[in-house]
Order: structure tokens, then sequence, then C-alpha cells
């Protein structure tokens, strides 16, 4: 199974795609890197926010992350969600299939697909954060509000962060975790439009931009209908430190059931398909 991994992960990095995407999403990083060093150019510490609050998922930094996070939908099927209908187009899957076997292949190329797509969005967000703890010090400890931390209106929004204990705790810690909760997503979707790929012909390959997009603005829909107060808009859950009314839990689950039915699909074809 690892030698059918690392195959298609080594196939799947050998286009031009996963770069494409890489280099895009680290042009947002940077733009972001060096509007955020011209802002505070000269402050004193107390005036500078905390580095981690500086990122372009940061909730409040709407200038950029509205704009990466309106593309996402489309971006994350480039790096390796069209890598089954490459390797039908190419004839891969018959040689990769009499190597390690059919099902091997299959479930190698599920793993393969998210953890390629895993990296390329994380990667650009670790090199985030150590830029700015490298420009800016770690000592500072402001907030994008400008007000004080032991506020009450401040804990009130801090509260309404999922997991805002660990947040509090281990800032750090946090944002490493949603950094790969952020990747994982990622993975999920691209793996989604894998399974999906498995019933398409080649010559339709560009209805593969369409699922995520679906999904995510069903989502949206659900919440203008239903006149909730818990948002099910899949902005405030891909964002750091969003205060919105959110229920994370029911979230968790659906990127869950997402990824497990995108199993049972791979698992399935891989049984039923002839590799010719």
């Amino acid at each position: 199974m690892v030698k059918s991994v690392k195959t298609q992960m080594y196939a799947i990095f050998q286009r031009s795609s996963p770069y494409i995407v890489f280099m895009i999403l680290l042009t947002f990083v940077l733009i972001n890197y060096f509007h955020n060093l011209s802002q505070y150019k000269g402050c004193y510490i107390f005036e500078i926010v905390n580095p981690l609050r500086l990122s372009i998922l940061e909730a409040t930094n709407e200038d950029y992350n509205i704009m990466l996070i309106q593309y996402l939908p489309f971006m994350l099927v480039l790096p390796a969600g069209f890598s089954f209908v490459r390797d039908i187009e190419t004839r891969e899957i018959v040689y990769i299939s009499m190597r390690v076997s059919k099902i091997k292949y299959y479930i190698g190329k599920f793993i393969a697909v998210f953890l390629s797509t895993f990296i390329v969005f994380v990667l650009p967000l670790f090199i985030e954060m150590l830029l700015n703890n490298i420009a800016f010090t770690m000592e500072a400890r402001g907030n994008p509000f400008n007000i004080s931390e032991i506020s009450s209106n401040y804990m009130n929004m801090v509260d309404k962060y999922f997991l805002s204990d660990l947040y509090i705790t281990h800032p750090y810690l946090y944002y490493c975790l949603f950094v790969c909760v952020f990747g994982a997503v990622a993975g999920t979707f691209a793996v989604f439009t894998l399974s999906l790929s498995m019933f398409i012909k080649s010559s339709m390959k560009a209805f593969l931009f369409l699922p995520a997009y679906l999904f995510t603005c069903g989502l949206n829909i659900i919440t203008e209908n239903l006149h909730t107060d818990v948002s099910t808009n899949y902005y405030y859950y891909l964002r750091f430190f969003d205060s919105a009314n959110k229920n994370g839990i029911a979230y968790a689950c659906i990127i869950g059931s997402v990824f497990l039915l995108s199993l049972i699909i791979v698992c399935i074809k891989s049984k039923t398909c002839k590799v010719i």
C-alpha cells in the first residue's frame, strides 16, 4: 500500500497543477505579509497585533481572505482531483495496478489525493506563520479590535471560537490545529471529487469543478431558508478566530460524512471496476 501511495503522489507532483495552486496560495500569503509589514512599520510592541492574528485567514482580514475563500471550491480540485481521469487517459492505471494490484491502486489513489491536497494547502500557511514570527515579535499581544484582552466584549468573542479553551491556553497549538483542519477539509473535497470522477467520461472532466462548489453553496442556502441563528456558511468555518455563531460539531460531522462517503465509493469501485 505504501508503494502505491508513494508512486501516485510522485505522479501527482510530476504535474504542474499542484505547484500552480501552491503558488496562488503563496502569492496571497506574501501580499498579506507585505501589507502587514507596511501597516506596522515603526509601531511599538503594544500597538502590534499578535503574529498569529496576522494570517491571511484571520476572520477580520476580509480584504484578502474573502477573495481567497470565494475561489477555494474551485482551487481544491486542481492539485489532485483530476488524477484518476488523467490515469485513465494516459493508461497509467494499468501500469500501477499491475505493480501493486487493483485494490491497492484505488485505495492508494484515495490516500495520495488526500495527502497531496493537504500538503499543497497547508504548507503556505505554515510558511506564513514562520514569516510573521520572524518579522513581528512574539511578545506582541494586540488584537485586530484594539481592545483589552480582559474586557468582557473580547472574552465574549473568544468564547465563540471553536475550542476556545485551547486558544486561550495554547494559541500556537490552536493555530497549527486549524491549519491542519483547513488542509483536511481541502483534502476531503479533493477525494470527494476523485470518487465522482470514477463515474464520468474523460470528455466531461470539466464538470468536476462543480461538486465542491454546489455543496458549499447548498450549505449557504440552508442558512438563508431556515433563518437559523447558527450559520452554515463555509466562510465562517474556514476562517481563523471567527466569532460568528456556528456549530463546529455539526460541521465536523458533515465533513467526516463526505470523507467516509468518498472512501466507500472508492472501495466499491475498486472491487467492481475491471482494469483493461
